[in-house]
């Protein structure tokens, strides 16, 4: 530690880098830019985290099945247009997908 004071005030004075205070200097940097660079974050990921996560009184298949029935039950009675958006399938969709609540 105390070598690399003596080569770092050298170094303000005029001098060359040594080697232990360029090795110092890049650590540093190294340092720094880890925690200064900013990481890209879902904006919704606390949303997702809550809708695909299940539990005992509530489960993402239970929206499904509400969905397909609700779809179902509004293509049979009403005159959507065969182009509308809720007609399509979705990707949460599961049909394969089973659920402890399921009866």
């Amino acid at each position: 530690m105390v070598r690399l004071a003596r080569d770092y005030i050298k170094y303000l004075f005029g001098g060359q880098k040594s080697i232990r205070l360029q090795r110092a200097m890049s650590n540093w940097r190294r340092f720094l830019k880890r925690f200064s660079t900013k990481k890209e974050v879902q904006k919704d990921w606390l949303e997702q985290a809550i809708i695909n996560t299940p539990t005992w009184w509530d489960d993402p298949a239970k929206y499904r099945r509400l969905r397909r029935s609700y779809l179902a039950s509004s293509s049979s009675s009403s005159s959507y247009d065969a182009s509308s958006p809720y007609d399509a399938s979705s990707p949460y969709d599961d049909d394969d997908a089973s659920s402890p609540y399921d009866a």
